[in-house]
């Protein structure tokens, strides 16, 4: 059995015999599958966690929900490309890599808001 805390700065999983510790800024996005989440870090590492992308999203206020499947540190979005609301989409740097991550149609206005308020700062 596994169970997840939530301290300020630091991620932690704790499973029976590991403990593994790392600091928030460091997660990029997070991607859902159904009842398991994708984390990826800056340093290119992916853990799998048995938790949903709901609940791990809502334990890291830091991250913004752009998508049902999605997450994401707005410190690593580099560009967002908006033409309509469906069809938005935005470009995270992920070492030296990007990658395109979709904006849902109902998420478009609050993360492009989101966004500008805070570029804007």
């Amino acid at each position: 059995m596994s169970t997840l805390t939530n301290p300020s700065s630091l991620y932690r999983v704790e499973v029976p015999s590991f403990t593994h510790l790392r600091p928030n800024t460091q997660i990029v996005y997070l991607r859902g599958s159904v009842q398991y989440t994708y984390i990826y870090y800056e340093d290119g590492q992916v853990d799998l966690m048995s938790y949903s992308i709901k609940r791990l999203s809502a334990l890291r206020p830091n991250l913004l929900r752009v998508h049902k499947g999605y997450a994401v540190n707005p410190a690593y979005i580099v560009n967002i490309r908006h033409a309509n609301l469906r069809d938005t989409d935005l470009t995270v740097q992920l070492n030296n890599k990007q990658i395109i991550i979709p904006v849902s149609r109902r998420q478009a206005k609050v993360v492009i808001s989101a966004l500008r308020l805070s570029w804007a700062n």
